[in-house]
């Protein structure tokens, strides 16, 4: 399930830009690793030391519910919902993305909500972990709903991460 059509958007310099999610496909492992955010690396590496191709074979490996943003048509961000196991009562959104999505935040934003409000259909609670250096998805977090636990080790780096989660009202 993709959640709303394409939505234009003005981009930095005034020109149209689309915003459009899809089904995740395996090509958009290849189009969004190499240029995957130096903070979305750093947290990849800090939680189990995983490049970003590994992270994201990964991740869409365990999510049932996996989507590609993509700006103008390219992917910029990959994005789910992993789960344990199909009748697990929480399952772990998560997000890695290219620095477009710092391009575009507002535009983002909104389609990030959609997104949220699809996960919590399927699952009523959503509980993952983030990087505690990794302050700008801290607050789009926090703008999605989301409570932020105080930080503690974790990880194979044993670096300071937040707890986050979301249950639906």
């Amino acid at each position: 399930m993709v959640p709303g059509e394409g939505r234009q958007t003005e981009g930095a310099y005034g020109a149209a830009r689309i915003i459009t999610v899809r089904n995740a496909l395996p090509s958009d492992i290849a189009a969004i690793a190499p240029r995957m955010r130096a903070a979305d690396v750093a947290e990849c590496a800090a939680w189990d030391g995983s490049d970003p191709e590994a992270a994201l074979r990964r991740s869409c490996a365990a999510s049932p519910l996996c989507w590609t943003a993509l700006l103008d048509g390219a992917p910029m961000c990959l994005c789910g919902l992993a789960v344990a196991h199909l009748c697990a009562a929480e399952a772990a959104p998560w997000a890695l993305g290219t620095d477009d999505v710092e391009r575009e935040p507002l535009a983002f934003l909104r389609r990030s909500a959609a997104l949220r409000d699809v996960m919590l259909r399927h699952w009523r609670r959503l509980v993952n972990w983030t990087d505690a250096r990794h302050v700008r998805s801290h607050a789009w977090l926090r703008w999605l709903g989301f409570a932020l636990d105080d930080p503690e080790p974790a990880g194979v780096a044993g670096l300071p991460f937040h707890k986050f989660w979301l249950e639906a009202g």
